[in-house]
């Protein structure tokens, strides 16, 4: 998992279009998911959201709608939306799946709605090193948000742009310094602090 976090037009946008960039050259499919284009009135129920989520992913890979199909509302929308994506997106084709949830912090105003959402990446994050047939490793996640905002998801590599000078610097949740994996001709690595 990545993640970009930086002030309100700092730069997320442009990062986004790198990695998308690298993405295709290493033959990733690519779903990207810009909060800000969800109705307010899907944010306050779970189901809807992440019905959302689902359909805006499907499209952007170029496969129908099964959510009626698929959906059990029985098992809530957690459980609904993380087999939708065990079941029919992840398996789709052979290549990985590049997600990017562009402004994510436009989901903060919904508490509750925020928990179960950022409760469900934690464990699409978390069944990536699960044993068995696991397809979790075949996504890759991105999540672009601002620092203005408090986002309770400490897991894997994120990104945060530098201030005033523009660099981006890449630090795990536990504040080490790592390498730039995934952008290595346009990120330049600094030291915390400076």
């Amino acid at each position: 998992m990545v993640r970009l976090k930086a002030p309100h037009q700092f730069g997320k946008t442009s990062l986004i279009n790198l990695l998308l960039g690298h993405a295709q050259d290493y033959d990733l499919r690519t779903a990207v998911v810009s909060m800000q284009a969800i109705d307010r009135r899907c944010l306050v129920d779970i189901d809807q959201t992440l019905r959302w989520l689902c359909a805006v992913v499907a499209r952007a890979l170029g496969l129908p709608n099964q959510l009626d199909q698929r959906w059990d509302s029985l098992f809530g929308g957690s459980y609904s939306c993380t087999d939708y994506f065990e079941t029919y997106l992840l398996p789709a084709a052979d290549q990985p799946l590049l997600l990017v949830i562009d402004d994510l912090d436009e989901l903060f105003a919904y508490g509750d709605v925020a928990t179960d959402v950022l409760g469900m990446l934690r464990a699409w994050y978390e069944r990536r090193s699960g044993a068995g047939q696991n397809l979790w490793p075949q996504l890759r996640l991105a999540i672009a948000h601002s620092t203005e905002t408090w986002l309770p998801l400490n897991l894997g590599n994120w990104i945060a742009t530098g201030s005033g000078d523009k660099t981006a610097r890449i630090w795990r949740p536990d504040g080490t310094l790592v390498a730039p994996w995934l952008l290595p001709s346009v990120v330049t690595v600094r030291r915390w602090g400076g």
